[in-house]
């Protein structure tokens, strides 16, 4: 029996807030949403979280114990022979960062650069970045 007025599970949802990331933020022409991501209202410790959940939530500073993981920004230079069909575009009139096909028509840069620039990580995979990244991520460790 689940109450929908003040039993646990009210109280469960009423403690989330919905966060929008994008990363680098700022003004990236021709993304006009960020991402959706449902989290806790208070910081928790992230200890235990991996992938996606572990990014997305220590990203947007919900984290108690750990910061973000996301350093280097995806610029249009990095990881040049990973994605030869990227699209560049450009954020708050400085820089280029690049743009993979990702949903249909839908465009996103949901990569994490390792620090050898050469490797790029799907937010997806955050849990293996030491095997990932290899050598090129450890110092960041």
């Amino acid at each position: 029996v689940v109450s929908t007025q003040s039993g646990p599970l009210r109280r469960g949802i009423s403690t989330c807030v919905d966060k929008g990331f994008m990363y680098p933020d700022g003004n990236i022409f021709g993304m006009e949403t960020k991402t959706s991501v449902i989290v806790q209202h208070s910081k928790q410790s992230c200890d235990y979280m991996y992938g996606e959940q572990y990014l997305y939530t220590s990203c947007t500073g919900q984290c108690s114990d750990t910061s973000c993981p996301l350093r280097n920004i995806p610029r249009y230079e990095v990881c040049p022979d990973q994605f030869p069909d990227r699209v560049g575009t450009i954020v708050n009139n400085e820089y280029l960062i690049f743009l993979t096909k990702s949903f249909g028509t839908v465009y996103s840069n949901r990569f994490f650069v390792c620090t050898d620039n050469k490797t790029c990580i799907d937010y997806s995979k955050v849990c293996d970045l030491v095997h990932d990244c290899d050598s090129a991520l450890i110092p960041l460790l």
